[in-house]
């Protein structure tokens, strides 16, 4: 049974303090305080009058007319006094309502302080609840141990519909699929003294469990991340252990958040995998980073014999960054380079070369965004001198902001450079309909194959997605 962290707990519980604290506060500042600290600016007795008058009238009582009080107390006794009269419902001479109208004339000045010091206060509380909400929502998926703590622990679902109007192409998988079911354990381990920062810093850990790779053989054992992370200075994060290989953008992302059912070609063919190794990233107002040292040997595969480590680094930069209102651009690209042993054996091995090299550029305004992908390998399909490339453009609108999606996507694909009449075709049309953020998905793709090896092929694809 899942216990409540008390550390959360207990920060619930301040920021519960802290808005009861900025309502009392602000209301002692149009007050007491002010009461105090502007005592050379006194209300004219007839202000006081004639706030008695009306409140005696209205068989309301909040003043005494012998006491001083300074302009913003009777500011806040005027707007006492209305708020009674519209919830009473009560009515007024016309002498009264002259009056009063004087006073709201006389005291504007004030009663416009006093709205905008109300307003800010609520503007805060609002934050404060908010931030409430946050933590009792990290309330429910955490749980505690003996050692660290925020330990979670998320369930990933994805179920997927095929079909294939052109049963011919072999290669197209048709009918009900489980792309991916996987458990993801994280949290902090422990802490630490970092001489960078002088303050104390997190040691995280991230366990990724996927059974459903039982049902195919696309990947090698059922861990999907492994790593200890921790956060050495703001913003740069260092990662040891298994983890996503940068290479390319749509290539290094995590399956859950992909615009579209299938990855583009050159992602699908040039990367997304995972590796052991050092990774470190990084991010800054302008630009982000990402480098790393692997095996070489990909998923769950320890280095064999005598293979060499393979070098990844990604480099984007944000121009507009100090220019919100122009959108958000991003251009960059990468490198990996490294040999790789396709065969264990300590007599016969084979180690290729393979470098891969990446372009990338994203443009995101409001509702529309647009992006594209170039990519290049040497050493594909474990042939020393084979080159393949291809490259992708991709463009989506929300017509429900952050809620439904439209999207289409080119993307071609040349398995060999030195071939001619060897290329695939992908053309996709894609919806997105967001029924809670990203944890509830459901998306459907339409998707023509033209192949100049292959049959073509027509697809449906319609897959949904949960997570906790």
């Amino acid at each position: 049974m899942k216990k409540v962290n008390r550390k959360i707990l207990s920060l619930s519980f301040l920021t519960l303090i802290s808005v009861f604290s900025i309502t009392m506060s602000s209301y002692a500042s149009t007050t007491e305080v002010d009461s105090l600290a502007q005592s050379n600016n006194s209300a004219e007795k007839w202000i006081i009058q004639y706030i008695d008058k009306i409140a005696t009238n209205a068989n309301l009582k909040v003043s005494n007319p012998n006491e001083a009080f300074s302009r913003n107390d009777a500011a806040i006794m005027l707007t006492i006094i209305q708020k009674k009269i519209y919830d009473n419902k009560l009515s007024l001479t016309e002498s009264d309502k002259a009056e009063l109208e004087i006073l709201e004339q006389e005291l504007n000045q004030e009663l416009n302080k006093l709205k905008n010091s109300v307003d800010n206060s609520e503007k805060k509380v609002a934050f404060l609840q908010g931030a409430v909400s946050e933590l009792n929502s990290s309330c429910k998926n955490s749980v505690t141990t003996d050692f660290g703590s925020n330990h979670v622990i998320k369930v990933i679902m994805q179920d997927r519909f095929d079909f294939d109007f052109k049963r011919n192409n072999s290669s197209a998988a048709t009918n009900f699929s489980l792309p991916y079911v996987g458990l993801r354990f994280s949290g902090k381990a422990s802490d630490y003294n970092n001489r960078l920062t002088g303050k104390k810093s997190n040691i995280n850990y991230l366990i990724g469990i996927s059974p459903s790779r039982t049902f195919n053989s696309t990947a090698k054992g059922m861990i999907d991340d492994a790593t200890l992370s921790t956060n050495i200075y703001p913003g740069q994060d260092l990662m040891i252990g298994q983890s996503r290989v940068p290479i390319g953008y749509e290539g290094a992302l995590g399956i859950t958040v992909l615009d579209t059912i299938n990855r583009s070609q050159i992602s699908r063919n040039f990367a997304n995998y995972r590796d052991l190794g050092i990774k470190m990233n990084g991010t800054f107002k302008y630009l982000d980073y990402s480098l790393g040292a692997f095996n070489g040997n990909k998923d769950n595969t320890n280095d064999n014999y005598d293979s060499k480590l393979g070098f990844a680094s990604w480099l984007v930069l944000k121009p507009f960054a100090n220019y919100k209102k122009l959108g958000d651009l991003r251009v960059g690209g990468g490198n990996y380079n490294g040999k790789y042993s396709y065969v264990s054996n300590s007599v016969l091995k084979n180690e290729i070369d393979t470098n891969i090299n990446s372009l990338y550029g994203e443009y995101i305004k409001n509702r529309f965004s647009v992006r594209g992908e170039y990519e290049t390998k040497k050493g594909y399909s474990n042939v020393v001198a084979r080159k393949a490339d291809g490259f992708y453009v991709q463009s989506g609108f929300y017509l429900m902001p952050q809620k439904l999606q439209v999207l289409g996507r080119y993307d071609i694909f040349d398995p060999d450079k030195s071939q001619t009449k060897d290329k695939s075709t992908e053309y996709t049309l894609g919806l997105n309909y967001y029924m809670h953020k990203n944890n509830i998905r459901l998306q459907l793709n339409a998707v023509h194959v033209d192949n100049q090896t292959l049959n073509d092929s027509n697809k449906i694809m319609i897959m949904t997605q949960f997570m906790n």
